[in-house]
């Protein structure tokens, strides 16, 4: 009996497993057969998926701001790094990814590795926990825009078989307009030389230019005007260009000019809305919350002090140097009573609160002389402009001339205080005795009889014109009642 029940066990049994290892061989004949991507979960896997593109000279945007850095940044986009053209469907990867590896990213599709980037490493560099891919997607603006929308993200994907069609499509990718609402938009103005003999349609593209970024508010109308010139010269000497009218380019659209004019606009100097900021929390935001109780903080404090004028001493967070400061705050506001009192020298709620007040009192000051400054500057420059214009007027009159040039140089010395008389045109004894007097006076002769006495020579007409540059730089502070004290007190620059 025992006998018939062994001999049905074993029948019963190698009939299981044959029919188990023919169940087995059938699934992996069907699915072994099947690409990875025809499973729905069939990776475990990660990649930092990043977007480049080709750029075309003229776009309207560049990230950097001009095509030639532009392709510094992406590569002149012709080709991959394996010699291969570029095409919808190309990846960049690492170095562990041999050329002709084919990968799938989830969402995306299927694309091949034919390129390299100095930024495309294997996780574990650059802070990347995942192998970065970088896809390529089109050409010019149109690139540009699917780059930044795509941004940086984190896909599931795999290496595929090399056999898999490459399914990606970068035109997939969405392309919209306002993803470039923040960059600069470049004009060619910025690689031409323009003035007065200039085509028309560049002198209307810089008047346009100008306009937009607020500086020009005349006709466009492609004339090199003086309104024109007037906003390049001054860009020209409030940048250290030039150094007066007399300068080779003064008023010329040059190279050198539109350079900086450039580098400025991407700065976003130009920007209406971007008028001398202030963040009057600043870095010193995380002082005013919380409890002092890092080095890190004691140190920002001290920074604070200093930048205050408050404190003297070393940076390196010692709070016990900074404490009596502290200390003579809190009495003096009435925060505490004595260096007994509860939370004396301590800085707690509400001398963080005091301290937030002054600081923020601090960078308002700060910030009308900046402001005070920047108008001290045009305001010379305007002063020096209406010099230089006046001195020229002037010319080079001799002893014994009739003419408006010495009727400009009556009226200039009757401005500075030499030239008591009516201004009659006629350069007689009484202008060559003012003249005189005001050379004398100014210690370009020593006497009468020196060379030159009574004679507008090139060393005469300098200290006249810098002489009248500052007397209407004084008076034009005077009518629009600056407060140059303000900026004597702290050591910024004035005549």
């Amino acid at each position: 009996m025992i006998y018939i029940y062994y001999f049905f066990y074993k029948m019963f049994r190698n009939l299981f497993f044959k029919k188990l290892f023919s169940v087995l061989i059938v699934f992996f004949l069907i699915f072994g057969m099947l690409p990875l991507q025809s499973f729905g979960n069939y990776s475990q896997n990660y990649f930092i998926v990043t977007a480049y593109y080709s750029p075309l000279p003229g776009q309207k945007f560049y990230l950097t701001g001009n095509y030639k850095d532009e392709i510094r940044l992406n590569g002149k986009g012709i080709a991959g790094a394996s010699g291969k053209k570029v095409f919808s469907g190309m990846f960049a990867a690492p170095k562990k990814y041999d050329f002709g590896t084919k990968i799938f990213l989830k969402g995306l599709g299927a694309g091949v590795v034919e390129d390299r980037g100095g930024a495309i490493v294997p996780a574990g560099q650059r802070g990347y926990n995942y192998d970065r891919i970088d896809i390529w997607v089109g050409y010019g603006d149109e690139g540009l825009r699917r780059a930044l929308y795509w941004g940086k993200r984190k896909v599931s994907g795999d290496i595929i078989s090399g056999g898999s069609d490459i399914t990606f499509n970068y035109k997939d990718i969405p392309a919209p307009m306002w993803v470039t609402k923040g960059l600069k938009k470049i004009s060619d103005i910025f690689t031409t030389n323009i003035g007065i003999k200039t085509d028309s349609k560049k002198i209307v593209e810089l008047q346009k230019f100008l306009t937009k970024v607020g500086l020009y508010d005349s006709e466009i109308d492609g004339v090199y005007n003086k309104k024109v010139i007037d906003i390049v010269f001054d860009f020209q000497m409030r940048n250290n260009i030039i150094k007066g009218e007399d300068s080779l380019g003064a008023g010329y659209w040059g190279n050198k000019t539109r350079n900086l004019f450039l580098k400025k606009y991407l700065n976003g100097e130009f920007d209406k809305d971007n008028k001398e900021k202030q963040d009057t929390n600043s870095l010193y935001d995380s002082l005013f919350v919380g409890v002092l109780n890092t080095k890190k903080k004691k140190i920002l404090l001290q920074e604070m002090l200093t930048e205050m004028g408050i404190y003297e001493g070393k940076i390196d967070g010692d709070y016990n140097k900074v404490r009596d400061i502290i200390l003579e705050y809190q009495i003096n506001n009435n925060l505490v009573k004595t260096k007994f009192s509860a939370g004396a020298g301590n800085f707690g709620p509400k001398t963080r609160n005091l301290f937030k007040g002054l600081y923020d009192k601090h960078l308002e000051e700060k910030k009308r002389k900046i402001e005070l400054e920047k108008k001290f500057k045009e305001i010379e420059i305007i002063a020096q402009k209406i010099a230089d214009e006046k001195i020229k007027d002037i010319g080079n009159p001799k002893f014994g001339d009739v003419s408006k040039n010495v009727r400009a140089l009556q009226k200039t010395l009757k401005i500075l205080g030499f030239f008591d008389y009516k201004d009659t045109a006629i350069f007689g004894n009484i202008t060559k005795k003012s003249i005189l007097e005001y050379q004398l006076s100014n210690k370009l002769i020593t006497n009468s009889k020196d060379s030159g006495a009574g004679v507008l020579g090139p060393k005469t007409r300098k200290s006249l014109k810098k002489d009248l540059k500052n007397f209407l730089f004084e008076k034009e502070i005077k009518n629009q009642e600056l407060d140059k004290q303000l900026l004597l007190n702290i050591g910024v620059w004035v005549l």
